[in-house]
């Protein structure tokens, strides 16, 4: 393993929270002697990190006379995006295109959701993920309702709802078209008593506490490892879903091509067969890969070799 040079990227994007990314590639020769990219991307607002945090640690551990190997990056007290990104350089090369399935991802307005809607269906999504803690009760319970007639779903209210509102949501979205409620109650004692099924995400890193066992309804476990940083099967989060049969769903944080298609390529080595959340390339402007990844009959379709194009970087080292 051979790190090259250090690039920093920014990006705009179509989003109510976040106008535009920014983040950090790392070049590297991987064990097929051929160039290959990482990603190291902190989110604003939900990473415990800046980006000027992680510019520091890289380029320190790019001065070191070695680089850490697999097993020292367990140990070592980097910030989770860059602890991500370092275990991603040692993941076994792709050999090869691949593919997921598609959970389609919709934020907006009633209007602009629905036009994304349409833009999934004529790629064949028959699952979409939905966030809805921005609409009032009526406009939540309608587009549920329209939607819940095109995809199964899967309903994020960002733990914003008290649950006698989100029961008024939900009273026209057939309970058979949810796959799941991720993070649906502003308190988080009301998890174990939830009539439908539900995920969890950041009340998992917000109250490490919580004892995923006494959740009756809990159907899945959502990691996001530019989050959460170093993650693989000796985690205690994928030891609990493989025992306990709840599905376990890696998510993207807004990464470029790059990030996603290690995320993807983790999701595929650790076996994961469900549609992860990782369809969140449409919401930027511009297109940073080579060979773009692309989605057909409902999967993402991730190409063989993935570089970005270097005339929109600015590199560091």
């Amino acid at each position: 393993m051979h790190p090259l040079s250090l690039y920093r990227y920014k990006l705009r994007l179509d989003l109510p929270f976040l106008k535009e990314r920014e983040g950090l590639l790392l070049s590297y020769i991987d064990a097929m002697n051929t160039e290959a990219w990482v990603e190291i991307a902190p989110l604003p607002n939900w990473s415990k990190e800046s980006l000027e945090e992680v510019v520091r640690q890289t380029k320190e551990l790019l001065r070191a006379p070695s680089f850490p190997t697999l097993e020292e990056l367990k140990g070592l007290p980097l910030a989770p995006s860059l602890s991500f990104a370092l275990q991603s350089m040692h993941l076994p090369s792709q050999k090869a295109p691949f593919s997921i399935p598609l959970c389609g991802l919709l934020i907006g307005t009633s209007k602009q959701i629905m036009k994304k809607a349409e833009a999934l269906q004529e790629v064949g999504c028959k699952l979409a993920k939905v966030k809805i803690q921005n609409f009032s009760i009526e406009e939540a319970r309608d587009l549920l309702k329209e939607l819940s007639s095109i995809f199964h779903l899967r309903i994020d209210s960002n733990r914003y709802w008290k649950k006698e509102d989100l029961s008024k949501v939900l009273s026209k979205t057939p309970f058979e078209k949810i796959e799941y409620l991720e993070e649906p109650f502003k308190d988080p004692e009301d998890l174990l008593m939830a009539e439908w099924p539900i995920a969890l995400d950041e009340t998992l890193r917000h109250f490490p506490h919580i004892k995923l066992k006494k959740i009756p309804s809990l159907k899945a476990v959502i990691v996001k490892p530019t989050l959460e940083g170093f993650f693989d099967s000796s985690s205690l989060k994928y030891a609990h879903c493989k025992e306990s049969k709840t599905s376990l769903i890696l998510s993207s944080s807004f990464e470029t091509g790059v990030g996603i298609s290690k995320i993807a390529h983790l999701a595929h080595i650790l076996g994961l067969q469900e549609p992860m959340g990782l369809d969140t390339l449409r919401y930027f402007h511009d297109e940073l890969l080579e060979s773009p990844i692309h989605i057909e009959k409902g999967r993402m379709v991730f190409p063989e070799k993935v570089s970005p194009k270097k005339s929109m970087l600015e590199k560091l080292l």
